[in-house]
């Protein structure tokens, strides 16, 4: 008897396994053909540059007061604000608690869902004594090879769009 029902369960999921293959190469791929977005011209130098300033801001985040470093703060926020003057001209700027800044940019259509985009404007401290280690100072935002460097990861790199 129950190698009757298992053999019965077997034949029922090769049969399923059949039928959604069958489905599957019957039916062929949905996907929209799209040509490719035209490349971006760039500026890469500039680019840097902006980075490298972004970079200089010495916002470190402290555990227990946020303004701490509020006059850093202030300077990226103004660096944001001279370097890219498309997206304040464009976005709805807000300044959240005076330290955080919202950008809206409202659709042509308000039908669809919103999406929301995230990134921080803090770093994280430098470990004492460790400052020797670094390949390149950390707050001098060089720009090398076409590139700024903090040398480690840092937030500001993802605030500061190539254009």
């Amino acid at each position: 008897m129950l190698k009757r029902v298992a053999g019965s369960i077997a034949i029922l999921l090769l049969l399923l396994i059949a039928v959604l293959a069958v489905n599957t190469m019957r039916h062929g791929s949905r996907q929209l053909e799209v040509p490719p977005a035209p490349a971006l011209a760039v500026d890469q130098a500039a680019a840097a540059e902006r980075l490298a300033v972004a970079i200089r801001a010495r916002t470190v985040s402290a555990p227990t007061d946020a303004s701490v470093n509020a006059d850093q703060l202030g300077l990226l926020h103004e660096h944001l604000r001279s370097a890219y003057p498309l997206v304040h001209a464009t976005l709805k700027r807000e300044e959240v608690d005076g330290l955080s800044l919202l950008y809206t940019w409202p659709g042509s259509d308000p039908a669809p869902a919103p999406i929301l985009l995230l990134a921080h404007q803090d770093v994280v401290p430098i470990a004492p004594g460790t400052e020797g280690d670094w390949a390149v100072p950390p707050w001098n935002g060089e720009v090398k090879g076409g590139a700024a460097s903090r040398s480690s990861p840092s937030s500001s790199a993802w605030m500061t769009p190539g254009r």
